[in-house]
């Protein structure tokens, strides 16, 4: 009876989308990965094999399909997520439209207002005999942090 209920969760986790930015250097390599930031001119990104650094004027095109704040010249960071570019140096800004590459001067992924994190638990032993005894368990745990305030809660 197991088998089922875990071959469908299998199933179901393969069948999600999977997550990956590129970027194509001006040397022909293509890269996939998550895109952390782009701060002073550097490129940070998470590859398979661990975190690069690449000069942003190496960058030929840069695809991200996860929300990232992005800054155009001396503009305000604006929500959007960049389609891949073409061969004229131009990406598409979505919301947005067009822009140069070279015109995106920072990139940051934008941070939550709270991390919450918990989890929670239950338990019911029951047994008969010469005295009944029914017990229940019920636990939990979370933890919800804003910038410099951590709330705790536990309870069992």
């Amino acid at each position: 009876m197991m088998r089922p209920i875990l071959f469908c969760l299998l199933l179901l986790i393969a069948a999600l989308p999977a997550h990956a930015d590129e970027v194509r250097l001006k040397n022909g390599d293509r890269i996939t990965g998550v895109t952390s930031s782009l701060a002073g001119g550097t490129l940070t990104f998470k590859a398979a094999g661990g975190e690069l650094k690449m000069p942003w004027a190496d960058v030929t095109s840069v695809a991200i399909d996860q929300l990232m704040l992005v800054t155009v010249g001396t503009s305000a960071p604006t929500p959007a997520v960049i389609v891949a570019g073409d061969t004229s140096g131009q990406v598409t800004l979505v919301p947005g439209g067009p822009v140069a590459l070279s015109a995106v001067v920072a990139l940051q992924r934008p941070q939550p207002a709270w991390n919450v994190i918990g989890g929670a638990g239950a338990g019911i032993v029951q047994t008969a005999g010469n005295t009944q005894v029914n017990n229940v368990r019920l636990s939990g745990d979370l933890v919800a942090t804003a910038r410099r305030i951590a709330i705790r809660f536990r309870a069992s």
